[in-house]
């Protein structure tokens, strides 16, 4: 059964591997983008937009839509 969180199988006979992989192919292409607009609550998020922030070596425009949570200089807290 299909749930409505990204097309993620809920059931048991979900591959935990293939999961993973699915997991890390979407932090890696939420990583290529110009903008970000997310939630940092969420570690995915986070992690996509460090792995950013490591590729570009800069801090790129971002909207979070659960908190504020960067300082005025752009630094993350």
């Amino acid at each position: 059964l299909a749930n409505h969180n990204n097309g993620y199988k809920d059931d048991e006979s979900s591959d935990p591997s293939e999961l993973l992989a699915t997991a890390m192919a979407d932090i890696e292409l939420l990583a290529g983008a110009e903008y970000f607009i997310g939630l940092f609550a969420a570690s995915m998020s986070r992690q996509a937009y460090q792995l950013m922030f490591a590729k570009q070596q800069h801090h790129r425009p971002f909207v979070s839509l659960d908190a504020h949570w960067a300082q005025a200089d752009g630094t993350i807290n």
